[in-house]
Order: structure tokens, then C-alpha cells, then sequence
């Protein structure tokens, strides 16, 4: 007898690395990486046209992290944890930061968690002299995602630092459909991401709302995460527990 697996959900957000292999997340980026060794101390600022369509109270936004020479992590902003709103029509999104005294990569991305379509386009990238006082644009190769992805190597899917990975459930590719500029703009589209899933309710639990999913049919097996987990800890076990719980 198959059984029905219930998800319970407290919000928060799992975050798993890996290197050059498939893994299993709620989110992904897509990421082009630029050397600033002989920008730093500079004040930089980093823009993008996001658009998304399909999602249910999903996110998607720009981030931009410095790598500094040392190994370690300096400037960083994901605007997916800020209150940025994205909708159906494409809107202009900017990070500003500067870069560290130690810095050496400009990692840029693109973020989108959980299921929808997720649109980008025309990335930007310029720097203030210090000299002039100017603002100087840093060309992007494929900023506005008219080359064949599959043909070059610039933008990679993953955080940078050399490591490339695939998460399931997502795919990354070009699309012709309404691009902000040219013929073409960045797509990420994901699908059947537990804890976003259209089928998803709220139970009334000692006076909180518990969101929750269920799969298979008969017999219920209850799965509870731990305390600072969410539905995502569940997002390895639930097709095999679906289809093989007697």
C-alpha cells in the first residue's frame, strides 16, 4: 500500500554546494566572474532587467560578491533578501558596493528560487574612477544573452570560484519570448520544487499557520524536519518514499 508523505514547513532556506556534479536545491545562479585586481578600493555598481512569470511567491534577483586574494569573502549582496519586487514586467535592478582593498574577483549572478520563469537580461557592470570622477562601463561578455549559452564559457551555472554545478529541477537557457532588448534574454525555469508546489496548504497548528505538502495516497507517514531545517531537508526523500513505503 503506497502511503501519503506530509511535508511540514518552517520558512528558511537550504543552501548546498557541490562541485561539477547534479545536486538537489530550491535554488540555483548563473554567474560570470571578472578580475578587479587593478580596480581595487573602487566603488562599482552592477545592474540587470529581471522579469518572471509562472511563480508561486517565488524569488529571483541580481547578487554580486567580491573573492578576495586571501581566499576569503568580502563585498556581497543578494537582493533576493531584500524587499525588491519582481513582477510580470521587466524592471531595472542595481547593486552598488566597492571594491575591497584585497579584492580580486567580481562574481555577478543571477538568482532564482523555487518554481516559476525567471527572466534576465542586459547585465551591466561600471566602476567610478577615482580620477575622473566618472562612471566607466566594464564590458560583460553575453550581457544580453545573444550568444548561444552552450558556445561560450563565460556565464556559468553555480557561484563562481571555479565550480560548476547543476541543481535539478532548474534549467538554464536563452529565450525569444518578450527579451527586454535584442532577441533574446536569460531564462531559468524550474519545476516540481517541494515547498513551492501549487498543490501546497496551511494546517492550523497550536495558532500558527504550518504549510505542508502530501504525496502518494493511502496510509499517511508524517515526515517532521528539525528545528532550523525546512521542507527542503525532505527534497532528496520524497520520490523515493512515495513510490516504495509499504
Amino acid at each position: 500500500m503506497k502511503k501519503i508523505i506530509a511535508l511540514s514547513l518552517i520558512l528558511c532556506s537550504v543552501f548546498v554546494f557541490s562541485q561539477n556534479k547534479t545536486i538537489v536545491s530550491n535554488w540555483t545562479s548563473f554567474v560570470q566572474s571578472v578580475n578587479v585586481q587593478n580596480i581595487q578600493n573602487w566603488k562599482f555598481r552592477v545592474s540587470a532587467k529581471i522579469r518572471k512569470e509562472n511563480d508561486n511567491n517565488s524569488k529571483c534577483a541580481i547578487w554580486a560578491r567580491v573573492d578576495n586574494t586571501d581566499a576569503k569573502v568580502g563585498f556581497f549582496e543578494n537582493q533576493a533578501y531584500s524587499d525588491i519586487k519582481v513582477t510580470t514586467d521587466w524592471k531595472t535592478f542595481e547593486i552598488k558596493g566597492v571594491i575591497d582593498p584585497e579584492g580580486k574577483t567580481l562574481n555577478i549572478g543571477a538568482f532564482a528560487q523555487d518554481n516559476g520563469d525567471f527572466y534576465f537580461d542586459d547585465f551591466k557592470l561600471e566602476v567610478l574612477d577615482p580620477k575622473t570622477v566618472k562612471w566607466t562601463n566594464i564590458p560583460l561578455k553575453n550581457a544580453g544573452f545573444e550568444e548561444n549559452l552552450a558556445s561560450e564559457k563565460t556565464w556559468a551555472e553555480g557561484i563562481g570560484r571555479n565550480k560548476i554545478t547543476h541543481v535539478k529541477n532548474f534549467s538554464i537557457s536563452t529565450s525569444d519570448d518578450k527579451p527586454f532588448s535584442g532577441k533574446k534574454s536569460l531564462l531559468i525555469k524550474a519545476r516540481n520544487i517541494i515547498g513551492s508546489m501549487p498543490h501546497g496548504k496551511f494546517a492550523d497548528v497550536n495558532g500558527i499557520k504550518m504549510y505542508y505538502e502530501t504525496y502518494g495516497e493511502g496510509e499517511p507517514l508524517l515526515m517532521l524536519h528539525g528545528n532550523g531545517q525546512s521542507i527542503n531537508a525532505f527534497m532528496n526523500q520524497v520520490d523515493v518514499f512515495q513510490r516504495n513505503i509499504k
